[in-house]
């Protein structure tokens, strides 16, 4: 297993770049299209609120990591921002009428449901979030 690593600035005009180095490794593990469009979807997610959330509008980094693994691929995020863990972060109600409900809110509620494998720890001043995405789930899909 190798691991690879790339180390951003925590700003929108790196997404792009963090995006395009998850693909990669994604098809390299051997994840098929339909998968990177979650894996995709869910690293937005993840990346973005890091960008808007973590730093207060001060400069900050994040460091996303890709291993191959006999699955799929792990991934993980890591940035220096206020302590935030994804797995205690309440649900989002969609019984709730759509007229009350604030804007935005599904991040995370895409980064729970989309990524097969979710670990969060704080490592001293480091948020680390941790995503498995296998080749084909249980389900077969």
């Amino acid at each position: 297993m190798s691991r690879l690593c790339l180390r951003l600035s925590a700003e929108p005009e790196s997404l792009e770049p963090l995006l395009q180095f998850v693909e990669e490794h994604a098809l390299r593990a051997g994840l098929d299209k339909g998968r990177l469009q979650r894996i995709e979807l869910v690293i937005e997610e993840a990346a973005v609120n890091v960008m808007h959330h973590a730093y207060g509008g001060e400069p900050g980094n994040l460091e996303v990591c890709c291993t191959s693994t006999a699955k799929g691929l792990q991934i993980s995020l890591a940035d220096e921002g206020i302590p935030f863990n994804p797995l205690e972060a309440p649900d989002v109600e969609f019984s709730a009428d759509i007229a009350s409900r604030e804007i935005g809110g599904l991040g995370v509620h895409f980064i729970r449901n989309f990524a097969d494998e979710l670990q969060y720890r704080r490592d001293g001043k480091r948020n680390l979030l941790g995503l498995h995405f296998l080749r084909q789930t249980p389900e077969g899909s």
